[in-house]
């Protein structure tokens, strides 16, 4: 049995919690997938792979990799929020693109 790798586990927890709840697209939106190329440099044991993308707060697209993790923000009651940790404004440029 194949082990799924960390970020294929956070994208299956994005995408039941995407199903289960109803968060606006302007918080975070499936792109669909792209490969994570060299010129990004934070996880280089990832380089060459396809794999999904988001949109987080309609101004970062990031792929799944770097999203650490996903957790119901406490300001939020019920479906109407989500907080991402271990992304950084830093690892991105003004126009909300990685920085590679």
């Amino acid at each position: 049995m194949k082990v799924p790798a960390h970020y294929e586990l956070t994208h299956m927890q994005i995408q039941a919690i995407l199903r289960d709840h109803s968060i606006p697209e302007d918080q975070i939106k499936y792109l669909g997938e792209r490969e994570y190329t060299v010129q990004y440099c934070s996880h280089p044991e990832h380089h060459g792979k396809v794999m999904p993308w988001y949109l987080i707060n309609n101004e970062h697209e990031v792929p799944v990799c770097d999203i650490g993790s996903i957790d119901q923000c406490e300001e939020f009651e019920d479906d109407e929020g989500v907080e991402l940790e271990n992304v950084t404004d830093d690892w991105y440029d003004e126009e909300g693109n990685l920085i590679p």
